[in-house]
């Protein structure tokens, strides 16, 4: 029995250092030949895209404008979406608070399609 309690102590205390893909297999805590996963990189300007899409996703869903092509880096705020001065304001301020950063008026007043928003979100973040 005492060779049960110890095995069993050894097998538990040596699982919890195993990496996370052994989960199904005890190893002992002196091997350290472990495999790393990476994932692909994925550059500045794709997570811009992506973080940018999903706020004006979310922006045009709240305000209940219908809208069902994708969303591309030429889509015109105003002609497009139909957004007026206010909800462009809008748009900018959900922008700011999303990428924590301050858009100041005159940089906010040029945007005219989501292209200028992105090039100018990945110069300042």
């Amino acid at each position: 029995m005492f060779r049960q309690v110890v095995a069993r102590n050894f097998a538990v205390r040596n699982f919890a250092r195993v990496s996370p893909q052994y989960t199904r297999s005890i190893v002992p805590a002196f091997n350290k030949n472990y495999t790393r996963f990476y994932s692909s990189s994925v550059t500045k300007e794709e997570l811009v895209s992506n973080k940018l899409n999903d706020i004006v996703k979310t922006f045009i869903e709240e305000k209940g404008i219908t809208f069902e092509k994708p969303l591309t880096d030429n889509l015109k705020l105003s002609e497009d979406l139909k957004l007026d001065s206010l909800d462009k304001v809008e748009l900018v301020v959900a922008i700011e608070e999303e990428f924590e950063l301050e858009i100041n008026d005159d940089a906010s007043d040029s945007f005219e399609n989501l292209g200028q928003i992105k090039k100018f979100l990945t110069e300042k973040s």
